[in-house]
C-alpha cells in the first residue's frame, strides 16, 4: 500500500520524480518500474512520484496510469510514500484521482495544464 500519514517530516529527503520506463515497443515496462522503485529505495529515497512530468502522465492511457502506480504501491510497500499526479485538465484529473484514492496512494500532485488541447 505504501507509506501513509503525510506531514513536514515526511518531506525532509530526497522527493524523486520517477520516469516510467518503456519497451521498445512502447509499452509500458512494468519490470522496470519494479526494478526503479527498489533502486530507489535501497539507495535511501522513500518519497517517489511517478506519472508526473518525467513519468509520461501526459501520454499515458487510464490503464496504463493504473498499472503503474498501482506496481509503484505494490513494490514500494511500506518502504516508500507514493505521491503520482494527476492531470492535466479537471476531468482527467478526477479520473486519476479516483483511480489513485482506490489504489491507497499516499497524496497526489496536480499536474499544470500544459496548452489548450489540456
Amino acid at each position: 500500500m505504501g507509506k501513509q500519514g503525510l506531514d513536514r517530516e515526511a518531506c525532509r529527503n530526497v522527493l524523486v520524480v520517477a520516469i516510467t520506463p518503456r519497451r521498445e515497443d512502447r509499452q509500458v515496462d512494468l519490470e522496470g518500474v519494479r526494478k526503479n522503485v527498489r533502486h530507489l529505495i535501497q539507495h535511501g529515497v522513500d518519497f517517489i512520484m511517478p506519472e508526473c512530468g518525467t513519468g509520461m502522465v501526459y501520454d499515458a492511457t487510464l490503464e496504463e496510469y493504473e498499472a503503474v502506480v498501482g506496481t509503484y504501491l505494490d513494490e514500494a510497500g511500506d518502504a516508500a510514500y507514493i505521491v503520482p499526479g494527476i492531470g492535466p485538465g479537471f476531468g482527467r484529473a478526477l479520473e486519476m484521482g479516483h483511480i489513485a484514492r482506490s489504489l491507497g496512494v499516499a497524496g497526489v500532485m496536480i499536474m499544470p495544464v500544459v496548452g489548450p488541447a489540456s
